[in-house]
């Protein structure tokens, strides 16, 4: 082929072409797959309106939601929370949710305590409901309870973590959509 030859562009020459019906679309590669498999896969749980320490995601049976409170589901990585200011607490309460999925875990235990020796009373054990069902963690987590008092009661809360989708485990901030790698 020589410089003079004027032959049309690739994408001239696929113009208009189209997938044939019936065909399923080959799964995204380059920038758009990192995008798609940080994004939380899932409706997004909420918290009890009746119990704010316990919740789900609408996917999620209320049999399984039980069967995490009576701590039947095997916790696979804890994280104490006791000592950490409120925002420390919330950053390392991402952290493991997030490097636990990546690890392909299915749950978590968030050891945040009673608030017992706290003269504000037990400020992560109230905030932690409101950090599992906000963006980005919301559509991680599948549910949420506090432990069975063998393992920490109240003191403890018990999270079952969605399947990362792609395997991959970092979580997408809806709001500035900065992402922290696992």
């Amino acid at each position: 082929m020589n410089d003079d030859d004027e032959s049309p562009s690739f994408a001239d020459q696929i113009r208009g072409v189209r997938p044939l019906r019936g065909r399923r679309a080959l799964p995204p590669v380059g920038p758009a797959a990192t995008r798609e498999a940080r994004t939380p896969a899932g409706p997004e749980v909420a918290a009890d309106p009746e119990d704010p320490s316990r919740g789900r995601a609408p996917d999620v049976s209320r049999r399984e939601l039980a069967r995490l409170a009576a701590g039947e589901i095997p916790v696979e990585r804890e994280l104490d929370l006791h000592g950490l200011t409120r925002p420390e607490a919330q950053r390392e309460t991402r952290r493991t949710v997030e490097t636990a999925r990546a690890d392909g875990l299915r749950c978590v235990a968030l050891v945040h305590g009673r608030g017992r020796h706290s003269e504000a009373g037990p400020v992560l054990a109230e905030a932690l409901p409101d950090w599992l069902c906000t963006p980005p963690l919301a559509g991680a987590i599948l549910a949420f309870a506090p432990a069975p008092a063998r393992a920490g009661g109240s003191g403890v809360t018990l999270v079952l973590l969605r399947r990362a989708a792609g395997g991959a485990g970092t979580l997408r901030d809806p709001v500035d959509g900065a992402s922290e790698p696992s």
